[in-house]
């Protein structure tokens, strides 16, 4: 195997992951959040005042956080059930023979 099959295996592999997707697509909603506060003048000109900027950033990890156990628990009830429902397939299977 060259070095250019290897990195698309390991690419391949990668794009497979949920994971993968979730922080794709979780960082630009973050930043894009980021980026509305900074533009939207008057919720700009409120964070500064009060200088609340550390709440912000301890916000936008919060969401992260809340986020990702969500997706974690939903994925694990998921393949909990996908791994439920080929056990019970097999078990069926095994009573009928």
């Amino acid at each position: 195997m060259n070095a250019k099959e290897v990195v698309f295996k390991h690419l391949k592999k990668t794009v497979r992951k949920r994971e993968f997707w979730f922080t794709v697509v979780l960082y630009p909603t973050i930043v894009a959040g980021y980026y509305y506060l900074k533009n939207n003048h008057a919720l700009y000109t409120l964070v500064n005042k009060s200088g609340i900027w550390y709440f912000v950033i301890a916000f936008i990890l919060f969401v992260y956080i809340i986020c990702y156990v969500a997706f974690e628990i939903i994925e694990k009830k998921l393949l909990h059930k996908v791994q439920g429902d080929k056990l019970k397939m097999k078990q069926e299977q095994n009573w009928r023979s």
